[in-house]
């Protein structure tokens, strides 16, 4: 029994050795180049060693895996492009098939791979830093901002709807003769100096008819207005009531709600282009917005006459260098009645004049006149200004709902966007060209 255990023993042996040099007759006998395309690297052009499948079906070698993203820092394909997740991991089937196609190759590709302690070097960084990798900062910062921003705009709407409807919108666009008793009352007390004439208001139940209708004999009997200094001045408040027919605002909402257009041309252009839109004050508004801008920057009186050269000079030199800062002056001597919205102003205006200061002394520095890109500042300044025209007089057109949107996202929105911006450059201050970008 031994002898023939012996022997069936051996005729195994022989038969397992015939059954190799059968199979590696038939890979010489066939060309085996043509598996190559399926179990080879697409980098090297070789047999896989190690092979590693990514998501988009692709193979390569481990180490030129691990090559590609310590040099690329992204976890992308390197044939195609397209991003993979996790730590990718050996794929066991390729790697048996190339052993049984290929063996000759993949065990001197295996050695060499076990003797180079370069690539076992790179290969304990790749699996290192793939495995301890963080999330992505442009991708949380793409969230976050996403969030922030959808925060923002939500708070914008809510604010559009709450001042569309609220009493301070409804109170400016009613006309006087539909006034009651209240808003009488309302109008006498936000002339500060009347309050004394209130009660007599109320108790006459005095409405806008009757209002626009008072001389000086009718301000003596229902409001007792004996002294003609204050009748004076209240017949004159009463005239400017017949001629807009509405109340004139008297706070920053009550005036957003009676020019919608023009707070949202004067908010987007004094962030934009303020100098284009001081001008444009200075001859169009000149009453209204440009000489009380002026006399606020100069800290004038309230006269026109009292402003002398010396005043309109560095009002002129304040708009032509610093037209930021003007913007925070006159927002900072407001913020006692609108003390958050007028303190985003601020804060906007003062980023606005960091931001612009480096451009500024890049211009004026650089001796190289191509690299200034006038031409090309100027046409986009234009098409700036071009856009803003179009948006106010097609305004009148759009619903005072969607107007309103994009004034609260501008008053809001933009300080975030200009700190974005500021940070962006203050991380880019060691290269010398950073305030030309």
């Amino acid at each position: 029994m031994d002898g023939e255990d012996l022997a069936n023993n051996d005729r195994e042996e022989i038969t397992h050795e015939e059954k190799e040099i059968a199979h590696e007759e038939f890979l010489e006998q066939n060309d085996s180049d043509e598996f190559l395309d399926e179990f080879g690297c697409s980098v090297c052009l070789l047999v896989a060693v190690q092979p590693t499948s990514l998501t988009c079906g692709h193979t390569f070698c481990r180490i030129c895996l691990a090559k590609w993203y310590l040099t690329s820092k992204k976890k992308q394909c390197p044939l195609c492009g397209q991003a993979y997740q996790g730590h990718p991991q050996i794929n066991i089937h390729i790697k048996n098939m190339s052993a049984r196609l290929y063996p000759k190759q993949m065990k001197e590709r295996e050695k060499l791979l076990e003797l180079s302690l370069e690539d076992k070097t790179i290969l304990q960084r790749f699996d290192k830093e793939i495995l301890n990798k963080r999330p992505d900062r442009k991708t949380v910062g793409a969230f976050c901002l996403g969030i922030t921003l959808t925060l923002l705009v939500f708070t914008s709407a809510y604010l559009t709807w709450f001042w569309q409807f609220s009493d301070i919108h409804s109170f400016t666009a009613k006309p006087v003769q539909f006034w009651k008793p209240s808003d009488v009352k309302d109008w006498l007390d936000d002339l500060s100096w009347t309050t004394e004439y209130i009660h007599n208001d109320i108790q006459n139940n005095i409405d806008g008819n009757i209002l626009l209708a008072m001389d000086e004999l009718s301000l003596l009997q229902h409001f007792n207005v004996s002294e003609p200094l204050y009748q004076k001045a209240l017949l004159s408040a009463i005239s400017k009531l017949k001629e807009q027919g509405v109340k004139m605002p008297s706070t920053l909402w009550e005036y957003t709600g009676l020019f919608p257009g023009r707070c949202l041309f004067l908010v987007y252009g004094l962030k934009e282009y303020p100098r284009f839109m001081i001008l444009y004050t200075w001859m169009y508004f000149y009453d209204d917005l440009f000489l009380p801008i002026m006399k606020t920057a100069a800290k004038s009186t309230d006269t026109a006459d009292d402003m002398n050269t010396s005043d309109w000079i560095k009002c002129l030199l304040y708009v032509l260098v610093s037209p930021h800062w003007l913007t925070f002056m006159v927002a900072y001597q407001m913020t006692s009645h609108h003390r958050l919205t007028l303190l985003i102003v601020v804060i906007n205006a003062a980023l606005n004049q960091i931001l612009e200061i480096p451009w500024i002394l890049f211009f004026f520095r650089n001796n190289n006149w191509e690299q200034r890109n006038i031409i090309t500042s100027t046409m986009r300044y234009g098409l700036q200004l071009l856009l803003a025209f179009m948006t106010m007089i097609t305004w009148p057109v759009i619903p005072q709902f969607v107007c309103d949107i994009i004034l609260y996202s501008v008053l809001y929105l933009r300080p975030g966007y200009v700190f974005l911006t500021l940070y962006r450059k203050w991380k880019q201050h060691n290269n010398p060209q950073w305030i030309a970008q």
